[in-house]
């Protein structure tokens, strides 16, 4: 007799053969070296036998079945014994392979107070997902969604014969929104392995006061109503994260009885189970490796396995809100595919996953992509961590709030069958005449052909370092090129592809400081995120109510391609509120890069603050004061603009409003700062026999002696590559610095002093130009450094600093060279102190022969 037990994970198959006269059973497709066990359900549960899988995949049991018992075999599919003939197992089912999304809302809230019957209102404190976010989800190819609910919502009390009416009716509407895109759900049971009934939490057990008995109540009388039958209803799963278990032993116990009683009921449907401690995807087959897999008679059954990519795993997106700080504290862009390829290549072979949780970060695309396309490549399902429109702009929130499509949708949508190939280009939207600006080109998505893009300024003159270009193959693949325009004018880049991306707009490009290109593509009339207050966007009023809370609005989306950008804003004399604070951030708000608050009736800048902040200024203007920010955000796809009518703990009450020129506001790319386009050293300006990088994060540096005023080194070093020597020859060297420090802190009288040093790698040999911002010249210079320095202003307070040199070995081996500059230090003894700091224009950087 033989059973086939189906296994659909995309590998071999798994076959169950008992031998006619002996009646002892073999089976195959198992993982060659594992432990294979023969159980009997009709006597316990208990295992009859284990044996060893041979390197053929085969285990083969020396023991004869007892006729009559119901057996299982490695745990994945039980085995009628003693029937005569053939028999068949159930049909295989498939769980995957896909991506979905989680659909959070219904789980918000406070479980004590809800289990108390106290702030259940929906719209209030929990959430039914909206069609608009579902629409979001959908429009991207969603078609599988986790519903999360609350236990303490749905089923209200201990032996409870009757759920909730009204929470479960907001479920079935969930169920009709989701259904009418066409979606899935899997409902999700949101109660870690616990339960608060009035007032109390009791942490659930196999026999306890709360057991296993509870459980299995709840799941039949949800699916003995209309969810059961529902045509959106996927699966079911049937606790989150157990890591509240009175004993994890129990676990294993619970979740069997619950599948078994519920088949015994006759329910086909699909069930997800998770595992121990936040069912750690990583550790899923260690921690749950008594018991697991469940046992389904269906075969219907799935194991799920949580997996998030900080440090500690916790999804604690607060302490790790980028992938950034998860790569700060130890993660790096292989943990998401090693945590993955855990959980997947420790299962049993042929059993078919789901990873029930992740979170994908904006600036972690590509190593979130891969991770993602070995769990589908290998068969199994899984659903991404949505937090939902009511729970604010942060990082992680797939949703979005204004109307630009969240990053993290180019990764899911390379699994639901609707993957963006568009063509994006970014660069700053203005350089100096005959400087060379870096533009960026990336095609969204995977690329799995290279291809060229011919780039063009519609005839105007510049020259671009290659074209066409050619896109390589890969996720987000990007390829850079640089535009020189001599003349000074504005002019139009463009793209073109002759494989079907989609090509971006065309994107203004000014050499000509009288006309730079404004961001801001219209003038600011709607904003979004009032809190407590009402807004006129014709006349940019923004009125108070009376609360206590913050009253702003926050402007629509900009995107910056990279380098510093300028900030206007003109306030009206007729504001009655005269305080305020403005923020330049990131979409969300997650980060300020520069915020100043503001006092219209004396004119001044209370207060600045902000990493990226480099100066502010307000002036009076007719009829109103303008005020200005320079700032260096960062390479940015967007950013935001708010303005709060507080400054600090002051309120005026209501009606009390801040007005402003709606065409007053812009935000200017400075054409004669900040430009990209030149790294360190430059390789389109430079000899072959220099070539390399800076290995400093492009953009401004703020070099600060943040330690002590003892006579240490606070540099940012820029190394040459190890293999790029110098070997002798003309060259010269620029650096563009602004000085800024703080002078209440300083513990010496001379300040805004600098060194700019080109050394050797084992720091044996200094040549240095040591400049004075105070002063704006060349305090001295030294070593092979020759001729006269010099010192040029520029915008902003910054200042350009130039020098020649002739680096030793001309024509011999010469010497591995880094450059580094030092805030502060004038000489071995003379220092300025904790906190005193000097800005590097990174873009200016560069070596280049001398002319």
């Amino acid at each position: 007799m033989t059973i086939r037990i189906g296994r659909a994970s995309g590998g071999g198959g798994f076959t169950v053969t008992r031998d006619a006269t002996s009646g002892q059973y073999s089976a195959t497709g198992l993982k060659a070296g594992s432990a294979a066990a023969l159980f009997d359900i009709t006597a316990g549960g208990a295992a009859v036998e284990t044996v060893t899988v041979s390197g053929g995949g085969v285990a083969t049991f020396t023991t004869s079945p007892t006729s009559g018992h119901t057996y299982v075999v490695d745990g994945v599919q039980r085995i009628p014994a003693g029937v005569a003939g053939g028999v068949s197992a159930p049909a295989p089912f498939s769980f995957g392979p896909w991506i979905g999304v989680n659909a959070s809302g219904l789980e918000n809230g406070n479980r004590y107070e809800a289990s108390l019957g106290l702030n259940n209102v929906e719209g209030t404190h929990f959430f039914v997902p909206t069609m608009n976010a579902i629409n979001q989800c959908n429009n991207a190819g969603v078609k599988h969604y986790r519903v999360p609910f609350l236990l303490e919502r749905l089923y209200r009390s201990l032996g409870a014969t009757s759920l909730d009416a009204g929470y479960y009716a907001n479920l079935v509407t969930t169920a009709d929104r989701i259904h009418s895109v066409g979606g899935k759900i899997s409902w999700d049971c949101h109660a870690y392995g616990e339960g608060w009934f009035n007032g109390v939490k009791y942490n659930i057990s196999s026999t306890g006061a709360y057991n296993k008995t509870h459980l299995l109540a709840l799941w039949r009388m949800f699916l003995q109503g209309p969810l059961g039958t529902h045509p959106a209803t996927e699966a079911i799963d049937l606790n989150n994260e157990w890591q509240a278990l009175a004993n994890p032993a129990d676990l294993p116990v619970i979740q069997q009885y619950i599948i078994d009683q519920l088949r015994a009921d006759g329910s086909e449907i699909p069930i997800i189970y998770e595992g121990d401690q936040y069912s750690n995807g990583e550790h899923f087959w260690t921690i749950n490796s008594v018991g697991f897999p469940m046992v389904d008679l269906k075969n219907k059954a799935r194991p799920s396995g949580h997996i998030y990519m900080d440090p500690d795993s916790d999804g604690n997106v607060t302490s790790h809100p980028t992938w950034a700080s998860c790569k700060a504290g130890g993660s790096t862009d292989d943990t998401p595919l090693n945590r993955i390829k855990s959980f997947v290549d420790n299962a049993p072979a042929g059993l078919q996953l789901n990873m029930g949780e992740t979170t994908i970060y904006s600036d972690g695309l590509e190593a979130f992509y891969r991770a993602l396309k070995y769990l589908i490549d290998h068969g199994h399902s899984g659903y991404i961590w949505n937090i939902g429109e009511q729970s604010g702009p942060i990082e992680s929130n797939l949703f979005s709030y204004n109307g630009v499509e969240r990053p993290q949708w180019e990764v899911i949508r390379e699994f639901t069958g609707v993957p963006l190939r568009t063509l994006t280009l970014r660069a700053p939207h203005g350089a100096d005449a005959g400087a060379a600006a870096t533009l960026k080109i990336r095609a969204s998505g995977y690329t799995a052909t290279a291809f060229p893009v011919t780039l063009s300024d519609g005839g105007a003159g510049g020259t671009f370092s290659v074209n066409p270009v050619t896109v390589p193959v890969g996720f987000g693949s990007e390829v850079t090129v640089t535009y020189t325009q001599p003349g000074t004018k504005v002019v139009n880049l463009s793209l073109t592809n002759a494989v079907g991306r989609t090509n971006p707009a065309a994107f203004a490009f000014s050499t000509d400081p009288a006309n730079r290109i404004n961001l801001l593509t219209s003038a600011p009339t709607t904003w979004t995120d009032v809190n407590h207050a009402t807004f006129d966007g014709a006349t940019g009023t923004l009125t108070e109510d009376g609360n206590n809370d913050y009253h702003y609005q926050r402007l629509p989306v900009v995107s910056v391609a990279s380098g510093a950008v300028e900030l206007w804003i003109d306030f009206a004399n007729t504001s009655t509120r005269r305080t305020g604070v403005l923020v330049f951030g990131d979409t969300f708000g997650f980060s300020r890069f520069g915020q100043i608050n503001f006092d219209l009736d004396a004119g001044t800048i209370t207060a600045t603050s902000g990493a990226g902040l480099i100066s502010s200024s307000i002036a009076p203007i007719a009829g109103g004061q303008r005020l200005k920010m320079f700032l260096d955000p960062g390479p940015l796809t967007e950013v935001s603009l708010e303005v709060y009518l507080q400054s600090g703990n002051s309120y005026q009450g209501s009606g009390q409003f801040l007005r402003y020129d709606p065409s007053s506001v812009k935000i200017y790319q400075p054409a004669s700062i900040g430009t990209p386009g030149v790294t360190f050293p430059d390789p389109a300006a430079v000899s072959s026999s220099i070539g390399g990088t800076h290995s400093t994060t492009y953009g401004f540096e703020n070099l600060t002696d943040v330690t002590d005023a003892d006579g240490g080194s606070f540099a940012k070093r820029f190394p040459l590559s190890a293999d790029q020597n110098f070997h002798g020859g003309a060259s010269s060297a620029t650096f563009v610095v602004n000085q800024k420090y703080t002078h209440e802190m300083s513990v010496h009288s001379v300040s805004n002093t600098g060194f700019l040093i080109l050394d050797s790698y084992d720091g044996s040999v200094d040549h240095s130009v040591i400049y004075d911002l105070a002063n704006h010249t060349i305090v001295a210079s030294a070593g092979i450094v020759t001729g006269t320095p010099k010192v040029t202003a520029r915008d902003h307070g910054f200042y350009k600093v130039e020098f020649d040199f002739i680096a030793a070995g001309s024509g011999g081996t010469g010497y591995e060279r880094q450059w580094y500059v030092e805030p502060v230090q004038r000489a071995a003894s003379d220092w300025q102190g904790p906190s005193q700091s000097i800005v590097l224009d990174c873009y200016q950087a560069q070596i280049k022969p001398a002319t």
